[in-house]
């Protein structure tokens, strides 16, 4: 009877902080529609993430970052642990990249840059069946994983 009354007692307080996770994909900032390239977003796959910028900003040399998240009591805990970054190439004129005035950066290298330490950050955040929020930024789920 006491290895049930303890089997229970740590069945309860593990879930009691137990982190609930976004649903796999990605979810896109802004609008449920893509085009030719997505807007900045979040790619979430069980406890890790990677937020990618909006896809018509050829200038900005920082693709994406990513790490691990947790959610607790309407929170999102990130710890970035990376940056995927392009790395050479050329400024040229773009067809894609429609932001800055249509300025690019084309054929670099990706590169991944581990970040020591690592980041840690803290949002608002709430999710909905359709969208979830990040300290009032919605983000609509555009691609199941």
């Amino acid at each position: 009877m006491k290895r049930v009354f303890i089997s229970a007692f740590v069945f309860f307080i593990a879930t009691q902080f137990s982190f609930s996770q976004i649903p796999n994909g990605f979810w896109q900032e802004k609008t449920q529609n893509v085009s030719d390239a997505y807007l900045g977003g979040y790619h979430f796959t069980g406890k890790t993430f990677e937020y990618t910028i909006n896809g018509y900003d050829g200038l900005n040399p920082i693709a994406a970052l990513g790490g691990e998240y947790a959610i607790k009591g309407g929170k999102i805990f990130f710890t970035v642990a990376y940056i995927k970054k392009v790395v050479g190439g050329q400024l040229c004129r773009s067809e894609t990249s429609t932001l800055n005035d249509s300025w690019s950066i084309e054929g670099g290298k990706m590169s991944i840059v581990k970040l020591t330490p690592q980041i840690k950050a803290i949002a608002n955040v709430d999710i909905s069946d359709n969208y979830l929020t990040i300290d009032k930024q919605k983000f609509y789920k555009v691609e199941a994983n």
